[in-house]
């Protein structure tokens, strides 16, 4: 088996036990950081498994998730096993040791986008097991207001829902 053949079936081992998007860096993390490749032969692999559908991408105006496709979990149920135990092994302790991020990413979500009117919308998510607790859409006058709402929103999140409910459960 090819090593880039290998470092595809990573990508597809690591989005199968995260059961939910990474993102570029996370994913690039783990191949850049253990040498199995480098930053662009990493993006040509990534943009290869979009193009034979066994991942998507999501993009926002800060980074962009990739999520397993049907195909892509069917593709690592075939070939899974060729995968090393030393490289599993691996996989799951950088998911382990990233943990923390890798939850608030799948929690914590915001973008941006312009209107007709020329104002722009924020869109700020809380998720629990991919459905939204708190959905949340503001429109901006301008596009640095919206995009510091989304920068915002990373870091406070927590403190915005707690007001919420205190607020409204009065």
């Amino acid at each position: 088996m090819s090593d880039s053949i290998l470092y595809k079936l990573i990508v597809l081992y690591m989005l199968d036990v995260v059961e939910g998007p990474l993102s570029t860096d996370q994913l690039s993390g783990f191949l850049l950081q253990k040498e199995y490749t480098n930053y662009f032969k990493f993006q040509e692999m990534m943009e290869n498994l979009r193009e034979s559908g066994l991942i998507t991408a999501e993009t926002s105006y800060h980074r962009t998730l990739y999520y397993l496709t049907d195909a892509g979990k069917s593709t690592l149920k075939f070939y899974g096993d060729r995968i090393p135990d030393d490289v599993r092994k691996d996989v799951l302790a950088y998911l382990y040791e990233n943990e923390v991020e890798i939850r608030e990413i799948l929690t914590v979500f915001s973008d941006y986008y312009p209107e007709n009117d020329g104002t722009f919308k924020a869109h700020c998510q809380v998720r629990e097991n991919n459905r939204a607790i708190i959905d949340l859409t503001m429109s901006m006058p301008t596009k640095s207001q919206a995009e510091a709402v989304c920068n915002q929103w990373k870091q406070h999140y927590s403190d915005v829902y707690e007001m919420l409910m205190d607020t409204l459960l009065r």
